[in-house]
C-alpha cells in the first residue's frame, strides 16, 4: 500500500502538471486538434466535440469537457454522449502512468506505454462510433470565433493548478482505493 501512495499517486500529480505546461505552451492542442480534425472528417461531428473527445487521450474525462466549457450548453444530446463514450473509452496521462507502474513488474518484457497510447487513440473513433448508433443525428455544434480556448494565463499558472487537480485525482484515486480494498477484506473476512 505504501509502494503504490509513494510510488504511484505522485506520477499522478507530475503528470497533471505535465499535461497542463504542454497544453500552456501548445504541443497538446497541436496534438488534439489533429485527432480532432480527424475525428470532425471522418465521422461529421463538430469541432467542440472532436476537441474534447481528443483531449481525453491526455487529459482525462474530468478535464476534457472543461476545455469546451463555454459550449457544452449548447451541445446535443448525441454530442453530450459522445463525450462521455470517449471518457470512459480512453485511458487518461496521468492514470495512464499509475497503470503503466503498478503493471512494468508483470509485463517487463512489453512496451505498455505505446499499447496504452495505441488503445486510447483507437478507443476515441469507436466511443464516437458507438456514440452515433445510441443516439442517430445530424446536428453539429462549431466553434464560435477562437478554435482552441485559452485555458492557462502563464507557465505558472499552468504548473500550480496542473498540480492542484493532480493531487484532487491523487487523493480520489487513493481514497477510492482505501475503500475498495477495506470492502475486499470484509467480504473475504466475514463471508
Amino acid at each position: 500500500m505504501e509502494t503504490f501512495a509513494f510510488g504511484v499517486l505522485p506520477y499522478i500529480i507530475v503528470m497533471s502538471c505535465i499535461s497542463a505546461i504542454l497544453w500552456h505552451w501548445g504541443i497538446l492542442p497541436f496534438l488534439v486538434n489533429m485527432l480532432s480534425k480527424a475525428c470532425q472528417k471522418l465521422f461529421n461531428i463538430g469541432g467542440p466535440v472532436g476537441l474534447g473527445a481528443a483531449a481525453n487521450v491526455f487529459i482525462g474525462q474530468v478535464e476534457a469537457p472543461l476545455l469546451i466549457k463555454p459550449y457544452l450548453k449548447t451541445l446535443t444530446n448525441k454530442e453530450l454522449l459522445i463525450l462521455m463514450t470517449a471518457g470512459m473509452a480512453t485511458v487518461a496521462g496521468s492514470v495512464m502512468v499509475a497503470l503503466i507502474s503498478i503493471l512494468e513488474v508483470s509485463f517487463a518484457d512489453v512496451n505498455l506505454i505505446q499499447h496504452f497510447i495505441t488503445a486510447s487513440v483507437l478507443s476515441v473513433p469507436a466511443a464516437i462510433m458507438y456514440a452515433n448508433i445510441m443516439i442517430p443525428s445530424n446536428e453539429i455544434t462549431e466553434f464560435g470565433e477562437n478554435k482552441t480556448p485559452k485555458v492557462y494565463k502563464s507557465t505558472m499558472d499552468a504548473i500550480t493548478r496542473g498540480t492542484s487537480d493532480g493531487a484532487n485525482v491523487a487523493v480520489s484515486v487513493g481514497t477510492i482505493l482505501i475503500a475498495v480494498l477495506a470492502l475486499v477484506y470484509i467480504v473475504l473476512t466475514y463471508c
